[in-house]
């Protein structure tokens, strides 16, 4: 698979996206906790950002199929940085409260939804119709791999 240039880039970029896409979750969560104390905060920022995914998700193929998958996976992309940009300026100005984590993470969940459908439907543009299965299993493996690692590490 990675002998394809489009594809090892596409995988690899995507791969990179994956961890900073968990970093990005892990610091979130420790925040809210930081700033609240509760447990309870953790869970609505879970329920936040699992609501829009499930909502949205199947309209995410649609909306694959009608418009340039690699324009919609850059945009997605540039659309998904404004909330982290927001939380990041926040914090470091020293005013970040957990009600202005609330609203930018289904927002961020929202934009999100597509990223998954769009990427493995980009697939079929990458490689050849005879590598496709192994290009499909290579992308989940670089999809799932982060969230095991950072599940394995937060339980240690």
């Amino acid at each position: 698979m990675l002998q394809h240039k489009n594809y090892a880039l596409f995988w690899s970029s995507d791969l990179i996206a994956s961890i900073g896409r968990f970093v990005r979750e892990v610091a979130l969560y420790w925040l809210a906790y930081e700033i609240t104390g509760s447990a309870w905060a953790l869970g609505i920022l879970g329920f936040y950002e699992a609501t829009p995914r499930l909502l949205f998700g199947a309209v995410g193929g649609v909306i694959v199929d009608r418009y340039d998958r690699l324009s919609l996976l850059t945009g997605i992309q540039f659309l998904c940085c404004i909330p982290v940009f927001g939380i990041v300026v926040l914090y470091f100005l020293g005013i970040l409260e957990f009600w202005h984590m609330a609203p930018l993470e289904p927002l961020w969940a929202t934009m999100r939804s597509m990223n998954p459908t769009a990427g493995q439907s980009i697939l079929r543009d990458l490689v050849p119709e005879s590598e496709l299965m192994s290009a499909v299993s290579l992308y989940s493996i670089g999809f799932t791999s982060p969230a095991s690692l950072a599940h394995q590490s937060v339980a240690c």
